[in-house]
């Protein structure tokens, strides 16, 4: 365990342990700090950042996972730098670089030098790297779920968005502890210790001095039924007992409280961690300790049996909670002049954008995802008044949704905190589940604010949860920034409802066909795939393929691939029919995808023309599926050539 990668993983040891893996229904770009990676080993698609990618297939090597190193670029955002020379590939990520050479076991991480247990290949052209070598020096959480047999990779930025400045509340402080009032625990603070980080939440803190010799955390999540055996064999011993010498693992009981106490090593230091269960959370307690003998280890030992599952005394302890009275707390963006409350037990997911802020329930009635907060502000653009914007909003639901899945069901003019507001209440009904939509407008002199809140029927209906959601509406403070300062805040919504096509035209002029302008083309790792778009919302997706097979052929196996498909209970094929159009032969096939929470229609078309084959296909969530939409696909299909 080096210590370049453990300050930079620290913050989110036990963070992730017992806590759900969710997708971003909005797609988040792969650029941001938020990463999640899930496979099965020898699975060739796997989910990166919430979306499918078929790769080469992962395998294990004496229990290593190489995958290829695609998946960590793509997952992480990562810079990957070549070089011939000495088949070498410098991997750069925030402010870490790790220098790997094919065929060699030795890595230099930020310029030291470690040794890995597998060295990375090529295998056919593709570069496979080790997987937990990789994400853990990136700030990753490895770990494996019994469950599922999957391989599960997380990473979540760490950041304080709270109003209050720990860092420096800190550094004025004369109190002998600091703790925290709402998640209930104290603990001495070392001399010469600065605040390294802490969570939007607070559920999370790190302290290291400044040279980053020494640390300490505390950390904090929802227990379910985890016993304190359960945690450390299952879960940190087993990681430890891989990587580090152990010299001790106990349940430990100071002052009747019990906690599991294990210290380990390895050639740069000692580290210990400690884990508590007091009621429905599970504390976790480290230190470490670089370039120590083992002999002087009195002195951090001292300050972990100082922590406490208490917070009593204020004279001598330096809070770091910032929940008020009432179980909230305070976002302010100090650049963007606006402030809001979230409930105190509401998760940040930092989407890496400063003018979007997301909070998710992860306590929620809802079996889709979990409840989930956004708040976006976007300069006023085309939107001059509050009457403007509603009237498109409620265009936008008839214009881009099916209105027997999505209905507007209420319609409310109120004031918050001086400035006027509207409130629109839509619900959408998803394949087992009927969910909840609130979305807030407010409208300044040069930028306009939204927040949309989701929620299941269940806790709509629950007077005490909407009296949440009206505490948040009502906290709604607004002071608008210089236009000098902040600039231009872009609405993608806007680029939502510009249909206008623009054409693409294949090699030598064989083909051609036009897509909307604000559609994206994606990378595909299909070498068959021309092009592949989807829209804003990856919601209608259009993809046109160039076959070499012969036109039988493709139509056996896709047929063959039907029928096992229908065998899974997901996938139905509604209709098939032959059509003679564009001086070819064309098979078209309609077909429904059910997934988890929604299902979703494909046209797929297999086209022989003068002996050459084409496959084009259109897939559009049921969810949006207008009269607007599906004939913005028939004009896509209309549009395309072939020569």
């Amino acid at each position: 365990m080096k210590k370049c990668s453990i300050i930079l993983t620290i913050a989110i040891i036990f963070s992730t342990l017992f806590s759900f893996t969710y997708a971003d229904t909005n797609q988040a770009n792969t650029t941001t700090q938020n990463v999640s990676i899930s496979f099965k080993i020898g699975d060739e698609v796997l989910k990166i950042n919430g979306n499918e990618v078929k790769v080469v297939k992962p395998y294990a090597v004496n229990g290593n996972t190489l995958v290829p190193l695609r998946v960590i670029t793509e997952a992480f955002g990562a810079d990957v730098k070549w070089e011939p020379s000495d088949n070498s590939i410098t991997i750069t990520y925030s402010n870490v670089s790790i220098r790997l050479i094919l065929k060699n076991t030795e890595a230099v991480i930020n310029g030291q030098k470690i040794n890995m247990a597998v060295a990375p290949v090529a295998i056919n052209g593709t570069t496979m790297v080790p997987l937990r070598f990789i994400t853990e020096n990136f700030g990753a959480e490895v770990s494996f779920n019994n469950d599922t047999k999957e391989i599960i990779v997380t990473k979540e930025l760490v950041s304080d968005d709270s109003i209050t400045d720990f860092s420096e509340l800190l550094k004025r402080s004369t109190k002998e502890r600091i703790g925290d009032s709402y998640y209930n625990w104290s603990v001495e603070l070392p001399a010469g210790f600065d605040l390294y980080s802490r969570s939007s939440t607070g559920n999370t803190i790190v302290f290291s001095t400044p040279d980053e010799d020494k640390y300490l955390y505390i950390s904090i999540v929802n227990r379910t039924n985890e016993t304190l055996d359960y945690i450390w064999q299952n879960e940190a011993l087993a990681t430890i007992a891989a990587n580090e010498t152990i010299l001790e693992n106990k349940i430990v009981d100071i002052n009747g409280t019990q906690f599991n106490r294990i210290v380990y090593k390895d050639d740069e230091g000692i580290y210990e961690r400690r884990v508590y269960i007091a009621g429905d959370k599970i504390y976790s307690l480290g230190f470490g300790v670089y370039d120590i003998s083992l002999k002087n280890t009195d002195g951090y030992k001292k300050i972990l049996d100082s922590f406490k599952l208490t917070f009593t005394d204020e004279a001598i302890t330096e809070d770091f909670a910032d929940v008020d009275s009432d179980g909230y707390r305070v976002y302010k963006s100090e650049d963007l002049k606006f402030t809001f409350k979230v409930p105190a037990e509401w998760t940040e997911w930092d989407n890496g954008k400063e003018n979007s802020i997301t909070y998710y329930d992860m306590n929620s009635s809802n079996s889709l995802l979990f409840n989930e907060l956004t708040f976006n502000m976007y300069s006023k653009g085309s939107i001059l008044t509050l009457n403007d914007w509603v009237a498109k909003q409620k265009q936008i639901i008839a214009d881009e949704y099916n209105t027997s899945l999505v209905k507007l069901i209420d319609e409310e003019r109120i004031n918050v905190n001086g400035v006027d507001c509207a409130t629109l209440t839509k619900t959408i009904r998803y394949n087992n589940e009927l969910v909840y939509y609130i979305d807030a407008f407010l409208v300044g002199e040069n930028y306009r604010y939204q927040l949309s809140i989701m929620m299941s029927a269940e806790d709509y209906h629950n007077t005490a949860y909407k009296a949440k959601i009206d505490t948040i509406l009502n906290s709604i403070e607004i002071s608008e920034p210089n236009v000098s300062d902040a600039g231009s805040l872009y609405d993608p919504i806007e680029v939502l409802t510009k249909n206008k096509l623009y054409e693409v035209t294949g090699t030598a002029n064989q083909w051609s066909y036009k897509v909307p302008m604000s559609w994206s083309k994606v990378t595909t790792s299909n070498p068959n795939t021309e092009f592949l778009y989807k829209d804003i919302y990856s919601e209608i997706m259009f993809a046109f393929l160039s076959r070499s097979e012969s036109n039988a052929k493709l139509i056996e196996f896709y047929e063959e691939v039907v029928d096992d498909a229908e065998k899974t209970g997901s996938f139905k094929n509604i209709d098939q029919e032959v059509l003679y159009e564009k001086g070819a032969t064309i098979y078209k096939y309609t077909n429904s995808i059910i997934g988890e929470d929604s299902t979703q229609t494909e046209y797929y078309y297999i086209i022989d023309k003068g002996g050459k084959s084409y496959v084009t296909y259109f897939i559009i969530d049921n969810i949006r599926k207008s009269d607007k939409n599906l004939k913005l696909i028939e004009d896509m299909w209309n549009s395309i050539i072939l020569n």
